[in-house]
This record gives C-alpha cells, structure tokens and sequence, in this order.
C-alpha cells in the first residue's frame, strides 16, 4: 500500500520507496526508510500526508507520498 492511501491515525512501517535515484537519501535523512514505523497525523485539502516518526513531525507532498511503500501495524487487541 502507498503512504498516500492510509487513513489519518493509521500505523504504518515503511517498506520501501520507488521513485529516482535522489528521493530515497533525502527521505532517508529525514528518517523515512525501510523499517521505520510512523503514525499518520493529517491529510491535508491538496493530497499531502503529515505524519509523526521518531518524534518529529512532517507533511510530505501528495507525490512524494504515493513513493512511500507501507505496510499496516497490527493493533494488538487488550
């Protein structure tokens, strides 16, 4: 599934990151990479997606995100 797609407070952990040779180390030094796990906090009107992870938070533009692989984290039933 694409980062794009995910719903506001869905967990996620990226899985990986399509696009040119460029995207992929600048998201990775701003610790989107393979792994990571990261909240969805928003979605904003002009398709971005602001997220949390390692306690920070950014929006990535709505083609940067549909780049973004992910996976769902399972919730733990209590």
């Amino acid at each position: 599934m694409r980062l794009s797609r995910c719903r506001e407070c869905a967990e996620v952990r990226v899985v990986g990151v399509a696009g040119g040779a460029a995207l992929p180390p600048l998201l990775h030094r701003v610790g989107l990479r393979p792994g990571v796990r990261l909240r969805v906090t928003g979605r904003a009107a002009f398709g971005g997606v602001a997220v949390a992870v390692a306690g920070a938070r950014m929006v990535l533009d709505a083609a940067t995100a549909r780049r973004v692989g992910v996976a769902l984290v399972p919730q733990h039933v209590r």
